[in-house]
């Protein structure tokens, strides 16, 4: 598969098999849709992998894989809590004021 802004890529990949069989066969031998019974012809396996909550983001603004965090010891992350929570603190204060005055 490509992409018309990367036209020199390949993109991805797909894979498909098929079965032609005859009218009678498939109504004697019924199979599922996705994973549902009977999963037969083939058997379809769950997926263990890509269906975190990470996954559903992948690739994304909120993709949480390709932000980077200092590391910070505790004392350095409760200063910086507090800063923020002060923060907060002050500036619905001041909206409370705006707002009522």
């Amino acid at each position: 598969m490509t992409h018309p802004n990367y036209p020199k890529g390949l993109r991805g990949e797909v894979e498909i098999q098929m079965s032609l069989v005859t009218k009678e066969e498939a109504e004697n031998n019924p199979v599922g849709d996705a994973q549902d019974d009977p999963n037969e012809n083939p058997t379809l396996e769950k997926p263990t992998e890509g269906r975190g909550f990470g996954a559903f983001f992948k690739g994304s603004f909120l993709d949480v894989s390709r932000w980077s965090f200092p590391k910070f010891g505790l004392f350095t992350l409760l200063k910086y809590g507090l800063l923020l929570g002060s923060g907060v603190v002050l500036m619905g204060g001041l909206f409370v004021m705006v707002k009522f005055i």
